[in-house]
């Protein structure tokens, strides 16, 4: 039963964070609290309640739809981290 409720701490942090819209990263990482209380819900209820494995597979191919999205988005930053670097070199560059 401590799952069900770690999994509803986190949603509720979740829910917590996303409304008090302090940053855009902010609401990204509360977005990212929710469905880690989600896949917690799925493989306590695949587990102690249906006695399913099921859940524990679904839950596996959404960590790894996460995995890609955070390479991902640390690929964009480095590209575009890279690209506000070059302009600001040209620019120096003008002077």
């Amino acid at each position: 039963m401590n799952i069900f409720y770690l999994s509803t701490y986190f949603f509720s942090l979740g829910i917590f964070i996303f409304f008090a819209r302090t940053s855009f990263i902010m609401m990204l990482i509360a977005l990212e609290f929710l469905i880690i209380s989600a896949t917690l819900l799925l493989v306590y209820f695949s587990l102690y309640v249906t006695h399913n494995p099921e859940g524990i597979v679904a839950t596996f191919f959404i960590i790894l739809i996460g995995a890609i999205k955070a390479a991902l988005g640390l690929s964009f930053f480095i590209k575009f981290n890279s690209l506000k670097n070059e302009d600001q070199n040209l620019i120096l560059e003008d002077i």
